[in-house]
């Protein structure tokens, strides 16, 4: 956690990115405590000034600019990018990988939701290509990847695997077999005890070294949503519908 900095308010605690933090992004992925249905703390953490963005997730690959809607009813996508100054972009997460994007050159930024849908509905690239339309380079953006489950802690059904092998490898000829055989080569799923686990954040990681993103252009946490029940919520877990906030800031 040498590159991760636990902060603490009185509302509750939130976890900081040192990637982000060194380029002088305001943002966090905060815990259980803070009450998941208002922003208004947490936002007012980033940047006070700023106003605030989210979605209606739906486990799909839809990326919006932020600008687009910023009143309820909110729309129906799982990413939103800067495109206005003093913006606060949010998602939310249990499981799923909230992931916190930043240009280094421009300032811009983005907020993805990435479940195994949204990753084989190819969220993941979808991003990138949203950020190059509004020409950044792919070259300086910073991508991290917070709190979610990790592999271990999270079996998976042959359809699931069949669906991610082929946002990997879109050849459909290929024997469900050698599809799973391909995931456990690439190490982005684990055979134990006749179970299949997949690991998400490997998958994440996986798909941006495929778009070009260098190793040093990822952060990810190691910290299991599934495992720290004392500060993350976990549909796996619990099977209740409780998730978590991740929220950046532009600069402005």
């Amino acid at each position: 956690m040498k590159d991760w900095i636990w902060k603490i308010s009185k509302q509750g605690s939130f976890l900081q990115s040192k990637a982000l933090l060194n380029e002088g992004f305001h943002h966090g992925f905060f815990t259980k405590e803070w009450k998941e249905n208002d922003l208004t703390d947490q936002a007012y953490l980033l940047n006070p000034k700023a106003s605030i963005h989210r979605v209606r997730q739906v486990h799909g690959s839809k990326i919006i600019r932020a600008s687009q809607k910023s009143v309820y009813p909110w729309p129906e996508a799982d990413g939103l990018v800067s495109d206005e100054k003093n913006q606060s972009l949010w998602i939310y997460t249990a499981d799923c990988i909230p992931l916190l994007i930043a240009d280094q050159q421009t300032g811009s930024v983005a907020a993805i939701h990435a479940g195994w849908r949204g990753i084989a509905n190819g969220i993941i690239i979808n991003s990138i290509r949203k950020l190059n339309s509004f020409g950044i380079s792919t070259e300086t953006i910073i991508f991290v990847l917070g709190p979610s489950i990790n592999g271990v802690n999270y079996p998976v059904g042959m359809e699931i695997l069949k669906l991610v092998h082929q946002s990997i490898n879109d050849d459909l000829a290929i024997d469900i077999k050698d599809r799973v055989y391909n995931l456990i080569s690439s190490g982005l799923v684990k055979r134990t005890n006749n179970e299949f686990k997949l690991d998400l954040k490997s998958c994440a990681v996986f798909q941006l070294n495929n778009a070009g993103v260098k190793s040093n252009q990822i952060h990810s946490c190691p910290l299991c949503t599934f495992k720290n029940e004392k500060k993350f919520n976990s549909w796996r877990r619990d099977q209740i519908k409780s998730r978590q906030w991740s929220g950046i800031a532009n600069k402005s």
